[in-house]
């Protein structure tokens, strides 16, 4: 494995199919990633969305294993949904546990529940 960034997506499940991306800050973000491998830089992309990369990629097997997980913290110390990918992608909305709907912020294609695809967003150059 050659990247040593991952990008985070975090969404908090308000019940009923309704959930919003969560709000976290870069040191909650570091501490959640510590155990994993020296974290070198954290950069916020907006609501519920961060890259992060590790001084070295030995720590990405672990940190990618955080994958589909559930994190309770941010201001409000909610619990949600924590998605991790490796080089820095990560889908612009929340597939659900049942595939997603189409539509989303980033005008999904698919329409429909668990039809839908997100656009994605790219980034291992910061």
């Amino acid at each position: 494995m050659k990247s040593r960034s991952i990008g985070i997506k975090w969404w908090v499940d308000h019940g009923g199919g309704r959930t919003t991306e969560g709000d976290w800050d870069e040191n909650e973000i570091k501490t959640m990633f510590s155990p994993c491998g020296p974290v070198e830089e954290v950069m916020l992309m907006g609501p519920g969305t961060a890259y992060l990369r590790f001084d070295n990629k030995d720590a990405m097997p672990q940190a990618l294993e955080m994958h589909n997980t559930t994190y309770t913290g941010g201001r409000r110390n909610r619990p949600g949904k924590l998605e991790v990918y490796k080089g820095g992608k990560v889908p612009d909305r929340y597939d659900g546990p049942s595939g997603g709907k189409g539509g989303g912020k980033g005008g999904g294609k698919g329409g429909g529940k668990g039809g839908g695809k997100g656009e994605t967003v790219e980034r291992d150059d910061f």
